[in-house]
């Protein structure tokens, strides 16, 4: 096919090219470390992942070497295992020890995540239980004064202890939703228990 050149980039002849388009090559996204390099084959891919999801401490290219020959082996391939001289050349040409580290750190950061997700759930709906224990103990507390305390049938020294163990109660759950908060990095400014129970 014919070419025309403008500006010093090579473009197939076309009666619908205009010198005013844009030249500017479509973006796109970074690679992550851990994703295939432009100068890899697919085995050497293939060996880098089991590299890469080896347990971080059990992590080698000896464990590797291991690995391959045992797996060569069940699958019957006539196929060798590659060398460790090839495993160490292919390690230092595709970087593979930084690749899996970088790896480590996103799967660490994930994780960390989903542990600050959970305890921020958990932190939530300890909060709403520790309301809803309070606005519980206050009606009951109101139901007793009213039918017991007035009424004769509870002594002022039983309502006094029934209302201090509610109100532990209710002050121990509102503390471990703090904790929780604190954990999950929420605020705890609206966390006071104010009021009585009665």
């Amino acid at each position: 096919l014919l070419s025309c050149y403008t500006g010093g980039v090579k473009r197939p002849a076309s009666s619908s090219y205009s010198p005013n388009m844009s030249l500017t090559p479509a973006p796109q996204h970074a690679a992550a470390p851990w994703d295939r390099l432009p100068t890899e084959t697919d085995s050497e891919f293939d060996l880098f992942l089991q590299y890469r999801d080896l347990v971080p401490r059990d992590r080698s290219l000896n464990k590797l070497l291991q690995l391959e020959r045992a797996r060569q082996s069940e699958l019957l391939s006539a196929r060798a295992a590659p060398s460790l001289s090839v495993l160490l050349e292919l390690s230092e040409r595709h970087d593979w020890p930084a690749r899996a580290r970088a790896w480590d750190d996103r799967l660490r950061y994930e994780r960390d995540q989903a542990i600050v997700s959970a305890a921020r759930a958990s932190a939530e709906q300890q909060a709403a239980g520790a309301l809803d224990a309070i606005e519980f103990a206050q009606e009951f507390m109101a139901i007793i004064k009213k039918r017991g305390l007035e009424q004769g049938l509870l002594t002022k020294a039983s309502f006094d202890t029934l209302l201090k163990h509610l109100g532990a109660v209710a002050r121990v759950q509102a503390d471990a939703t703090k904790v929780l908060r604190l954990l999950a990095g929420e605020s705890t400014e609206n966390m006071a228990v104010r009021g009585s129970l009665v």
